[in-house]
């Protein structure tokens, strides 16, 4: 559902489907700014994404946040991959 999380590769002024989460309509919104910040720690980083969303029925913004540490990184011996976990925290 596009009402709790980031829109994945949307850049400004891309257009999406999906369900708003103050009038409940499955329509289409517009990515009205995107931004991502990148800060190195030595061997690790923390990549953050912003996002604000507006609603082309409601016209009500939503804002986004996700958080990616490579800190959380870890071996997957079963997989035999890496594997990061992801956190995302979203705003309405």
């Amino acid at each position: 559902m596009i009402n709790n999380v980031l829109i994945p590769d949307a850049t400004d002024h891309t257009s999406v489907n999906g369900l708003c989460s103050q009038c409940k309509v499955d329509g289409p919104h517009e990515v009205l700014h995107s931004y991502t910040q990148k800060i190195d720690y030595d061997l690790d980083s923390v990549t953050t994404d912003y996002q604000i969303v507006l609603c082309q029925t409601c016209k009500s913004p939503s804002f986004r946040k996700q958080v990616v540490n490579t800190d959380l990184y870890y071996f997957d011996k079963e997989k035999q991959e890496s594997v990061t976990y992801c956190l995302v925290r979203s705003f309405s």
